[in-house]
């Protein structure tokens, strides 16, 4: 019976640390858990100054449509994005991160997926995405996110 009540205890501690709550993401954290919804945060509240903050220099983000290098990039084209589809839904849904301390780096893989609506109908893409981060100032920042989409669905003209 108390190897019942330890298992169960476990997997409680274990779902409740993967929650997407909100996060201060400057605090400093020797632990890469709360790094999936830092880039959930950003694209909630489409807030770009949270970008910047999660953005390493010279950042790099990629996906089928795009590739961006560094930080001015990134931000020209997330304001874009927000701005042209203002009830875009973007969840990152991480399957697994693993922190290496030797090098103050961490790698997240998982689900990915977006929504929004078109002038002429619905968009959605799912993928898989890779995220690494590095810390900097004791602070974890994107140095490189791939997002690779499998499908597109919808009836706007988007998935062509």
């Amino acid at each position: 019976m108390n190897k019942v009540l330890a298992i169960l205890m476990l997997i409680s501690f274990s779902v409740s640390s993967l929650s997407e709550e909100p996060i201060d993401s400057k605090a400093e954290s020797s632990k890469p858990n709360h790094l999936p919804a830092s880039w959930n945060n950003v694209m909630l509240e489409k807030d770009l100054e949270l970008m910047k903050v999660l953005l390493a220099d010279g950042a790099q983000v990629s996906s089928a449509g795009m590739q961006l290098n560094g930080e001015d990039e990134v931000i020209k084209k997330f304001q874009y994005i927000f701005n042209r589809r203002p009830d875009l839904v973007w969840v990152n849904t991480p399957v697994e991160r693993v922190e290496f301390e030797g090098w103050n780096t961490a790698y997240e893989y998982g689900e990915w997926r977006e929504s929004w609506t078109q002038d002429d109908g619905e968009t959605q893409i799912t993928g898989k995405y890779f995220i690494l981060w590095t810390i900097n100032g004791g602070n974890w920042e994107i140095k490189t996110a791939v997002f690779a989409p499998s499908k597109c669905t919808g009836d706007s003209s988007y998935c062509g």
